[in-house]
C-alpha cells in the first residue's frame, strides 16, 4: 500500500534543504537529486504540481525509472 501525503505536508517540503514534487500524483523527495538541467528547474516547483513541466520537457524512459527511487507516496 502506498503512503498517502497531505497536501499540508507537501506544503512544508518547499526548500532547497527539503523539495517535494508531484508528478501526476505521486510525491517524490528531490532534495539531494542532481537534475541534469540545474536544480532550480526543482526547486522552484518545490512543494507542488510539477506535472505539467515534466511532460513539457519529455524525459527518457531511464529517467522515469530513476524517479521509484525518489518516490515518497501519493498525493
Amino acid at each position: 500500500m502506498s503512503r498517502r501525503v497531505s497536501s499540508a505536508e507537501l506544503a512544508a517540503h518547499a526548500t532547497n534543504e527539503s523539495c517535494w514534487i508531484v508528478i501526476h500524483g505521486d510525491v517524490y523527495d528531490v532534495t539531494d537529486f542532481h537534475h541534469p538541467g540545474g536544480n532550480d528547474r526543482l526547486f522552484e516547483r518545490g512543494g507542488r504540481d510539477a506535472s505539467a513541466a515534466f511532460d513539457a520537457i519529455g524525459h527518457s524512459m531511464h529517467a522515469t525509472k530513476h524517479m521509484q527511487a525518489l518516490r515518497v507516496g501519493q498525493l
